[in-house]
């Protein structure tokens, strides 16, 4: 079972930062610490800035930051295809069309990243970067994985946002769930 977690990524799904221009931001923030020991080597420990880049809601959330205190601490995984690639959880809600606002009920079934996603209701085709996957979904080539947070328990910030449009000539990121 993969863990609760929060995912940015750039609006534009052909833009990638170059991995370690990314990596050393995110480090200059103080959003990532350590690379923690993987096969990946993509995995970090949050950084001394971790809680004040992320807005915590709730009354107050319970996050875990070390792995010595258990398996469902928070890390972050910086993940970059060759493609656009489409990631979702396996509980994402059902999406609805940017044009008419109906909801799409057979989308998985159109889910192919060179395919548009058709809308049953009013017949617009959208691809999957259009399409309202009301944050439980996101199509991108780069995305910034937060591990080990659940559906609206944190949100990134403003000074995290900035600097990731920073990177990407001002174009804007977002962010979703994948539970």
């Amino acid at each position: 079972m993969s863990s609760p977690r929060l995912l940015f990524h750039c609006k534009s799904p052909d833009i990638r930062v170059g991995e370690a221009q990314l990596q050393q931001a995110l480090v200059e923030l103080g959003f990532i610490g350590e690379a923690i020991d993987d096969t990946s080597g993509h995995h970090y420990a949050a950084g001394e800035r971790f809680l004040d880049l992320l807005t915590f809601l709730g009354c107050s959330p319970v996050i875990n930051l070390s792995a010595e205190d258990g398996d469902a601490y928070c890390f972050i995984e910086l993940l970059s295809y060759e493609q656009p690639t489409f990631l979702h959880g396996s509980q994402s809600f059902q999406p609805r069309c940017r044009h008419c606002r109906e909801p799409i009920p057979n989308w998985r079934d159109q889910i192919q990243a060179s395919s548009p996603i058709t809308c049953p209701s009013c017949g617009q085709a959208m691809s999957l970067s259009e399409v309202n996957w009301k944050q439980s979904a996101g199509y991108a080539s780069q995305f910034v994985v937060v591990h080990n947070i659940y559906l609206h328990e944190a949100v990134p910030g403003e000074k995290l946002m900035t600097r990731l449009e920073g990177l990407t000539e001002s174009k804007p990121w977002t962010y979703f769930y994948a539970l």
